[in-house]
């Protein structure tokens, strides 16, 4: 005899009584068996998914990610893939993504390669964990819409190039854990498009504070950033390189620490330029005495051929630099 279900006041059906309930139970636990074994099949493959988004390759210590290989805007860098940790984000990892808003690296990267980021036009924040040690080479590079960018506290190197061009940095902290600033590091972070032509991209770095424990400055840091208007500086720096801060227009004060002992100098068109050339206006205090930007004479176009480019210093500018007394007063001249 057929046992045909009841119906509920809702019209839904109720389970058979006797035999037919037991199998009725007996499908209900399988369902659930089978629920959660989708349940957990799908948490593990969400996972794998998370994992996958990187290539990566075994290193000292860990795996190195190779490639970001994800679509994601916001990027979390994992603490550990296959159960090993992340310990560097390697060379040309995120090179030229067009995606990727917002970076996160967590505490246990210890690095990030040469031109790890460079040209992903759309990268607006970089936020980088307690364990990263050194920024390479060209880095973040052309990354002309990063915004806001904050180094851990244990930073000691920041490699050549590393932010030049990134139009849309307004304000740099290079925390006292920092010892050296690679040769072109924040150059031309201007506002300006890349071309020279057209709608500015930003207003330009306009604020640099440089900490404590950096000794020295390299050639052209912070070249051509024409809306640095506000810059401090460390009481252990000892050598500033030719160009530092050239082409810096809207820098009017600057105190020097006592600690300077040098300011490379290059001959240009038979004219010695220091670290200040081309910012008309500015003042310097270097151990209580004060040294002015003055006029040198012919307007020069003066360039230094980098790996056999030229790259301009002062933009045009640079018949204006300090006396040439304040240059023998850092050298011991």
């Amino acid at each position: 005899m057929m046992c045909l279900p009841d119906h509920n006041k809702d019209g839904y059906k109720k389970p058979c009584r006797g035999k037919t309930r037991d199998r009725y139970n007996n499908i209900k636990r399988k369902t659930a068996v089978v629920m959660l074994t989708v349940l957990l099949v799908t948490t593990v493959s969400c996972s794998d998914r998370i994992v996958i988004n990187f290539e990566h390759e075994p290193v000292n210590g860990g795996v190195s990610i190779t490639k970001y290989i994800g679509s994601s805007a916001e990027v979390l860098i994992p603490d550990s893939i296959d159960g090993q940790p992340v310990v560097s984000i390697g060379e040309r990892a995120f090179y030229n993504n067009r995606d990727i808003l917002s970076v996160t690296i967590p505490d246990n990267v210890t690095s990030i390669g040469n031109e790890a980021f460079k040209e992903c036009l759309h990268l607006e924040r970089i936020v980088m964990g307690d364990g990263v040690r050194s920024i390479g080479n060209e880095a973040f590079r052309e990354c002309i819409y990063l915004e806001s960018v904050f180094m851990g506290n244990h930073v000691m190197s920041i490699g050549d190039r590393a932010f030049q061009d990134c139009k849309s940095l307004v304000n740099i902290i290079i925390p006292d854990s920092v010892t050296s600033i690679g040769e072109w590091a924040f150059a031309f972070c201007d506002g300006e498009p890349r071309s020279g032509i057209g709608d500015p991209i930003g207003s330009g770095l306009i604020k640099a504070t440089i900490g404590d424990g950096v000794t020295s400055i390299g050639r052209a840091a912070f070249s051509g950033c024409g809306s640095l208007a506000s810059l401090a500086l460390g009481n252990s720096i000892t050598d500033i390189g030719s160009g530092a801060f050239s082409g810096c227009v809207s820098l009017l004060r600057v105190l020097l620490p006592d600690s300077l002992a040098s300011i490379e100098m290059m001959e240009v068109s038979g004219v010695e330029l220091g670290a200040f050339s081309g910012c008309p206006g500015l003042a310097v205090n270097y151990k209580g005495k004060i040294y002015e930007s003055s006029i040198l004479g012919e307007w020069m176009d003066v360039s230094i051929g980098m790996g056999g480019s030229a790259a301009s210093l002062g933009s045009q500018r640079s018949q204006y630099d300090l006396p040439k007394a304040f240059y023998n007063a850092v050298n011991g001249k």
